[in-house]
């Protein structure tokens, strides 16, 4: 402790050596010669006080310059912290701002989807699902170029695809709303009827983790199958024909309800949807009893008829029970993935509740709805993203409600 003190405070000559020099000079000089008396305390003097005090001044300017240079250090270091976070910024907000940009959403989700079909023989079916979702989108004729040639771009062999996630990584940066709507959008271009193709499923986990996409949500991406952008793109449809089908109105509902719930008001169904669930079971028994009548008249004539055998008759009554009970089986299959892709929207397991049900909507409306998030002065390019959430989400909520209430 003694020694740190004596290195930060100015080194001053010490002259111990030579008080004793003195001492024992006139010691001797008592007893021997006078010279003494000056002789041995210079001699200690120049031999060890001086010595001392050249080596502490020595060692104090080392430290000092040692100091200045830390000190410079630091305020270089310093410097460099301040101007990387400033270049930060500015790369943060202008990230931000190419994310606001629609144009460049539409570039990326056709460019990826086009890296992903790179290898594909028969684009047919795939430019068909192109061209709907950019008419989902409902762009502008510009913004369709684009789109365009960034997917003809892509579907180029020689196509570049680091120089791409550079590219995409310096101007758009990692965000994992963004990422998460580029790749359901290029998984829907890139599905026939809900099934990928195992190339472009490879080409499209090896993108997307390029991209900054985690397992966890290549896992949810497959796991939906691109049910979201599917929901949304429902939404718009019923949207089209039925304009009191928007978020507005949702919200609007949404606050009803909560306002019901404050005052202990809390419907179960609705009476309106029980009779037209009503209605369409009886108009729905009408018909089958109109198809069994038809059916036996059509047995009656078939019977009275010489020109059929018996074996013809056998194995066209085969072909149509096999016919429509594959119909069924298929019918049965999308009821039951509809019902699961709502359920994994919503957040919500099979065994789910009508209460879980409204619980789970009220609070992925309010998480997720584009008038309270712009409230909340979120950026324009998360507002986008979550508007097709929360499209998808009512669509589920309202599938799922009127399946509740018809079996209620």
């Amino acid at each position: 402790m003694t020694s740190e003190n004596n290195r930060t405070t100015v080194p001053k000559p010490t002259y111990r050596a030579t008080m004793a020099g003195l001492v024992a000079g006139l010691v001797l000089g008592y007893f021997l010669h006078p010279v003494c008396y000056v002789l041995l305390p210079l001699v200690a003097f120049l031999l060890i006080d001086r010595v001392k005090y050249k080596k502490a001044s020595k060692e104090y300017n080392l430290m000092l310059l040692k100091k200045q240079e830390e000190e410079r250090l630091k305020a270089l270091e310093e410097q460099r912290i301040k101007e990387t976070k400033k270049l930060e910024r500015q790369i943060k907000a202008e990230q931000k701002k190419n994310r606001e940009d629609k144009s460049s959403l539409y570039k990326n989700i056709y460019t990826v989807a086009g890296i992903v079909l790179a290898n594909q023989q028969d684009l047919k079916p795939y430019i068909k699902n192109a061209e709907d979702v950019i008419a989902h989108f409902r762009v502008s004729d510009e913004d369709r170029y684009i789109a365009v040639e960034a997917f003809n771009s892509a579907l180029d062999p020689n196509y570049d695809v680091e120089d791409y996630v550079y590219r995409y990584m310096s101007t758009i940066g990692k965000n994992r709303d963004y990422i998460n709507c580029v790749l359901t959008y290029a998984l829907m271009i890139a599905s026939v009827n809900g099934v990928i193709h195992y190339d472009a499923k490879d080409r499209l986990v090896q993108i997307a983790k390029a991209l900054g996409s985690s397992d966890a949500a290549l896992k949810r991406l497959f796991k939906s199958n691109g049910a979201e952008a599917r929901f949304a793109r429902e939404f718009d449809e019923k949207e089209k024909k039925n304009s009191k089908n928007s978020l507005a109105q949702a919200m609007l509902n949404l606050d009803e309800n909560i306002t019901s719930e404050a005052s202990g008001s809390t419907p179960v169904v609705n009476e309106k949807t029980k009779r037209r669930s009503t209605r369409k079971t009886k108009s729905s028994q009408k018909n089958s009893q109109a198809d069994t009548n038809q059916n036996s008249k059509d047995y009656t004539n078939q019977s009275g008829n010489e020109n059929y055998s018996s074996g013809a008759n056998e194995e066209q009554s085969s072909y149509s029970n096999s016919k429509e009970s594959s119909d069924d089986n298929t019918t049965h299959s999308e009821d039951y993935n509809r019902i699961n892709e709502a359920l994994e929207i919503l957040g919500l397991t099979s065994k789910a509740t009508f209460d879980d049900l409204k619980r789970a909507h009220k609070k992925m409306m309010l998480k997720y709805h584009p008038d309270r998030l712009a409230s909340q002065g979120l950026p324009e390019d998360m507002i986008v993203v979550y508007t097709e959430k929360a499209k998808a989400v009512q669509v589920a909520f309202e599938y799922l409600r009127d399946l509740y209430n018809e079996f209620a």
